[in-house]
């Protein structure tokens, strides 16, 4: 598995600490292969107990939104205003159009801004050409994007720009986030 220079180096991952890393990082008696499993092995147990010791220290005392309504500030928060969370996973769909629903997470009309999860059904087409008042984000989640330029799967970020214009559909169902920064105010 390895010289005696680092014997042990798989072994000791269980402590989980830089030393460990560096250890295994710099072991050249280990094949490239064995560093990339230890060194692979070693972050996921560091990532575990970080999880693990984040959970311990915020999970008890954190408050949880149990609706996209309700707002939820740290108490360590100074400007209660400067932070929101919504638990989608409670929020209902609604039907936006025929064959588009939407869960709106943040909106200011004033604006223009609006954060939302999109959801098209199979076939769906937008009914006419969308311009763009204001720079759009969109990041396709599941099944296909598609408008007059390309057609995006998952994992896809689309930055429409101010003056764009689109008609996007999906042949197959689509669920996309939506971000609209807005203007300032």
């Amino acid at each position: 598995m390895g010289g005696s220079r680092c014997a042990g180096a798989l072994g000791v991952i269980h402590k989980s600490n830089m030393a460990d890393l560096n250890r295994v990082r710099g072991c050249v008696a280990l094949t490239k292969t064995e560093r990339s499993y230890a060194t692979r092995r070693l972050y996921g147990t560091l990532v575990q107990r970080a999880l693990q010791s984040i959970k311990l220290r915020v999970a008890p005392t954190a408050p949880v939104a149990r609706n996209r309504h309700e707002e939820v500030v740290m108490a360590d928060t100074e400007n209660t205003e400067l932070i929101t969370y919504v638990d989608s996973s409670g929020a209902k769909w609604q039907e936006f159009r025929p064959g588009s629903r939407r869960k709106v997470f943040s909106e200011d009309p004033e604006t223009g801004q609006l954060t939302m999860l999109v959801q098209w059904d199979p076939g769906y087409r937008m009914a006419e050409v969308e311009h763009h008042l204001y720079d759009e984000h969109l990041y396709i989640l599941a099944g296909t994007f598609v408008d007059q330029n390309c057609a995006s799967g998952p994992g896809t970020y689309i930055l429409n720009r101010i003056g764009s214009e689109h008609q996007g559909f999906t042949p197959d169902g689509c669920t996309f986030l939506e971000i609209v920064p807005g203007r300032p105010k």
